[in-house]
């Protein structure tokens, strides 16, 4: 098969996790590493207080020579890393691709890939058909000693999601107490860190080419990967160290005051295709609500199939959570996601 025209792969996990229902009815609080993960568990109807505690690492630093040595890797050359199981949504196809188109413009690059793969990724064969031989490393899964060598051996990390679950990366964390430039999604909780302590891609039509060009931008000047990494220290050390976050544990495990209490504002709409402009209510209500408020829009499943609701909602900016049929009537659960410019190089800045 010609992996240039292979349809993109789906990833088939649940993306609205009916089972923390279950678990949520008999919690008393919550414990979350975002504030979108917080938003999430109030789209869950639970009541209760949830606290936000950022997920903890440490500072430090690991001499990579002795893991760049194993590899036949030189001091000098970039390297770009991928960490963690291998799942679909963590781009690896995309990663390959956009590396190989890379090696044009910087051929001493090498690609450093640790952890187990999903069996739907043919990670080895796809070197064999990119012509990539000594400049993949497929690693497998590593001892957390080994695994933490490797980051350190790394110029960039990439931590790419599409779609996101709402996690908090242990890999991005661990990365930015080694000092790191890690290049993440700029989607649910990566966009909460500092946009000086890592640069964000959106995942959209654009994701590949936004990519190379940052990772261009990156790995031609060395400055530049060390000033992100020293910013994300930084970071680590005012509010994620582990001494912090057990703070944080004992004060919320004492009953202290949740860092959120209220669920994110709820509007409520009806579409209707009689109307001049049926986008219209879609618009004003993308307009007036905050970042992070929710939608609920009502249609008839005469006037609208579910994909034009879908599709209305993306065209007007918001991110479809849900979509229900119920007998005659197509309800729908959609939120406003922030608006920001995403920190890219000064070249590439996207309003």
């Amino acid at each position: 098969a010609d992996i240039e025209r292979a349809a993109p792969m789906e990833t088939p996990q649940p993306r609205l996790f009916p089972m923390l229902r279950c678990l949520l009815d008999g919690a008393k609080a919550v414990i979350v590493h975002s504030h979108y993960a917080g938003r999430e568990v109030r789209l869950k109807h639970f009541g209760g207080p949830v606290y936000v505690i950022p997920h903890g690492t440490t500072v430090r630093s690991i001499d990579a020579a002795p893991y760049r040595g194993k590899l036949g890797i030189r001091l000098n050359d970039p390297v770009v890393g991928l960490f963690g199981y291998q799942r679909p949504d963590k781009r690896g196809l995309e990663t390959f691709r956009v590396f190989r188109d890379l090696l044009v413009r910087h051929p001493t690059a090498h690609l450093l890939i640790a952890g187990k793969l999903h069996p739907e990724l043919r990670m080895r064969e796809w070197i064999d058909e990119m012509g990539l031989t000594g400049r993949v490393h497929l690693l497998g899964f590593q001892t957390l000693d080994d695994y933490d060598g490797y980051l350190a051996a790394c110029d960039v990390v990439l931590n790419l999601r599409r779609p996101t679950f709402g996690e908090t990366s242990g890999t991005m964390m661990r990365a930015f107490g080694l000092g790191r430039t890690v290049v993440v999604s700029d989607s649910g909780a990566y966009r909460e860190p500092p946009d000086d302590v890592c640069l964000r891609i959106p995942p959209d039509a654009y994701e590949s080419a936004v990519l190379e060009e940052t990772l261009h931008w990156l790995i031609e000047d060395r400055s530049r990967t060390e000033a992100i990494g020293a910013a994300a220290q930084a970071w680590v050390r005012g509010c994620c160290t582990w001494e912090r976050v057990a703070e944080m544990y004992e004060a919320a495990a004492r009953g202290g005051s949740p860092t959120t209490s209220a669920a994110p504002t709820l509007t409520c709409i009806t579409v209707d295709r009689a109307t001049d402009d049926p986008m219209r209510p879609l618009i004003e209500a993308h307009r007036a609500l905050e970042p992070g408020g929710m939608l609920r829009v009502q249609s008839s499943r005469s006037t609208f199939a579910p994909d034009e609701i879908r599709a209305m909602l993306e065209d007007a900016g918001f991110v479809v959570i849900s979509i229900e049929l119920q007998d005659a009537t197509i309800r729908a659960i959609a939120r406003r996601d922030s608006v920001q410019k995403r920190r890219y190089p000064k070249w590439l800045y996207v309003d």
